[in-house]
């Protein structure tokens, strides 16, 4: 018996060991050029860049500190584990339609990644740095860990941006989430700092375990928000579609205008709208271009609907400046939005950042604010006459909503407005036997 209780501690020991030597670095694999991740020929190192080792840090690369300095593609997935480390550094890249599988890792990123998804589990700690681009045509999916996007970009062409509890999504530094056709669905919990931004073509849910905190814009293009879990109000949002359990009321300029500012894979040096004699001249000018197939040109009266006005074609690749202008005929009363939607070659779309154009009322128009404008609460009608008369406000089936009476004096009005269905109204005011109109949004 007391032979078997010896032995026994020695194999406890002999586990021990082993546990430790698991957990010792494996290697260190530094890139010496750019290629296949999986070459074996002259892409790895194992003395920091120097000698090809004829070796590559394989997947899984349980333990290793993996340093990238060159562009690499990915023509297989890969799994990163058991205390590695990646760095990758400015000027690097990742590139492949591929998934990457983490857990119990530590990654930076100083250049881009292009993916089909990624997948990251317990104990793993991400940062993409400013600058950087991750770019996914499948999946984001965090079932536990640290992400942090610190000036940085995660642009999604498909499919859904999932966070699981326990884990942690901070977007910093004015970075941005775009998702271009897919739902954002968080459980865990996702830091929004002032200025910046997640976006979704698509639902965005904040389940029951989740928690949005920060002072950022949140919105979607196409689908609804729902918040079940916990929604800091000093979160920007606006819904494309219905809401539903958001504490705060909704604010499409001011989350728009922070969540259309992604930057474009084109250098943008100036976008500018201008009211001239009856029409608006919008213009813009690139510094440079890079696969940049067309732009078309977003309009909205209210920050939240979006149209297209017009499309210009872009000048491929170029390093020279190009100048760029469009012009818009129908420029209502109030305030028109612009935004500049670029596309690839590849069908790759990016956004620009959200401008603002006003038109203010000449000698004889009303004017109406605000406008758009929240149903049950007052609007003021301006510019009005010293005449008495009377302000309609009409549905688009020409039935007579609000019927005000002017009392002769000039100057402005307030009315409130009664609980209106979202839409387009006319408000219509009659002096001195002239009917003057104007369109009101409710939202």
């Amino acid at each position: 018996m007391k032979s078997t209780e010896i032995n026994l501690k020695k194999f406890g020991s002999l586990l021990i060991g082993l546990f430790i030597i698991g957990s010792v670095k494996a290697a260190t694999y530094t890139t010496m050029n750019a290629g296949d991740w999986n070459d074996v020929v002259s892409v790895w190192s194992l003395d920091g860049g120097v000698t090809p080792c004829g070796c590559t840090p394989g997947s899984p690369s349980a333990g290793n500190d993996i340093v990238v300095n060159h562009a690499l593609t990915l023509s297989s997935n890969l799994i990163w584990n058991g205390g590695t480390t990646v760095l990758v550094n400015p000027g690097a890249s990742l590139s492949g339609p591929v998934v990457i599988n983490l857990w119990n890792a530590s990654v930076d990123f100083f250049g881009d990644i292009t993916i089909s998804k990624w997948a990251q589990d317990f104990n793993t700690n991400v940062t993409m740095h400013p600058g950087t681009i991750m770019s996914l045509n499948n999946r984001f999916v965090m079932a536990d860990g640290n992400f942090t996007l610190d000036g940085a970009l995660i642009y999604m062409a498909l499919g859904n941006f999932d966070i699981s509890a326990p884990a942690n999504f901070n977007a910093l530094n004015a970075s941005r989430v775009n998702i271009e056709a897919g739902n954002i669905n968080n459980n865990g919990n996702v830091f929004i700092e002032l200025g910046s931004c997640m976006t979704a073509n698509g639902n965005w849910k904040n389940g029951a375990t989740g928690t949005v905190s920060g002072g950022g814009s949140a919105t979607t293009t196409v689908g609804n928000m729902q918040n079940n879990g916990t929604w800091d109000i000093n979160i920007l949002w606006c819904s494309a579609g219905a809401d539903f359990g958001m504490p705060s009321p909704e604010d499409c300029p001011g989350a728009i205008t922070t969540c259309g500012g992604i930057t474009l894979p084109v250098e943008l040096i100036d976008f500018v709208a201008k009211y001239l004699d009856d029409y608006a001249e919008i213009t813009w000018t690139t510094l440079s271009e890079n696969n940049n197939d067309y732009f078309i040109l977003l309009k909205s009266t209210d920050g939240k609907n979006w149209n297209e006005l017009s499309m210009i074609d872009g000048q491929g690749t170029t390093t020279e400046s190009t100048e760029y202008s469009a012009l818009d005929y129908d420029v209502e009363m109030g305030i028109t939005y612009y935004q500049l939607k670029q596309v690839d070659f590849d069908g790759r779309a990016n956004y620009s950042e959200v401008i603002a154009l006003e038109r203010k009322a000449e000698a004889g128009d009303i004017m109406i604010y605000p406008n758009p404008a929240v149903s049950g609460n007052l609007i003021t009608i301006g510019n009005l006459l010293e005449a008495t008369g009377t302000i309609s406000i009409v549905n688009t089936t020409g039935r007579t909503v609000v019927s005000e009476t002017i009392n002769g004096f000039a100057g402005k009005m307030s009315i409130s407005l009664p609980q209106l269905t979202s839409g387009i109204y006319i408000v219509a005011v009659e002096q001195n036997g002239d009917v003057r109109s104007s369109k009101l949004i409710i939202r």
